[in-house]
């Protein structure tokens, strides 16, 4: 099992790995001790931890979705679960089968925005958003981008209102 305190292992990790390097030295060298005779060999002399407090829950999830590709020890959206449910009509998970053209609001962690422009030069984005069940495209066009804009940024949780746009044809899931 994982340590339970994880930044105490990364701001440790030099004295680990010096521990290991001075112990697979001393095996091969030849140089035994009373612990190399027994049959379970682990560290020997344990190396002493920092101490330190673990990261908080805001700051440890996303380095493990960086580190793992997925979140392990909860998810962004877990302290806001009862909004969500309160104030989002659908899931994602529900909102992907719903009919085009229907409306719906759905609450999520923005994963990711690229900004574009249309024809005419005008600013919109496009956004990858995420819920507790699934992941879902929405397009910000211009006139809600130019209200919306300035609050809209990768991992910001939002509340997002919109009609379902069919994109089933081209092989893909709808869209917001």
């Amino acid at each position: 099992s994982l340590h339970a305190n994880r930044r105490q292992l990364i701001e440790s990790l030099d004295r680990i790995v010096e521990s290991a390097a001075k112990q697979s030295e001393q095996r091969h060298s030849g140089q035994t001790t009373l612990f190399d005779l027994a049959e379970e060999v682990a560290f020997e002399n344990e190396p002493e931890l920092m101490n330190c407090d673990d990261y908080p829950f805001e700051e440890r999830l996303p380095l493990e979705k960086e580190v793992l590709g997925f979140y392990a020890s909860g998810h962004p959206l877990d302290p806001v679960k009862k909004q969500l449910a309160q104030f989002a009509r659908h899931t994602v998970l529900e909102a992907l089968e719903l009919e085009p053209g229907r409306e719906t609001t759905i609450g999520g962690l923005v994963l990711k925005l690229r900004k574009t422009a249309t024809r005419k030069g005008e600013q919109m984005a496009i956004l990858t958003v995420e819920d507790l069940t699934e992941q879902i495209e929405i397009v910000i066009y211009p006139e809600a981008w130019l209200q919306f804009g300035t609050l809209i940024e990768k991992e910001n949780k939002l509340l997002i209102a919109g009609k379902i746009k069919d994109k089933k044809g081209e092989g893909e899931t709808n869209q917001i």
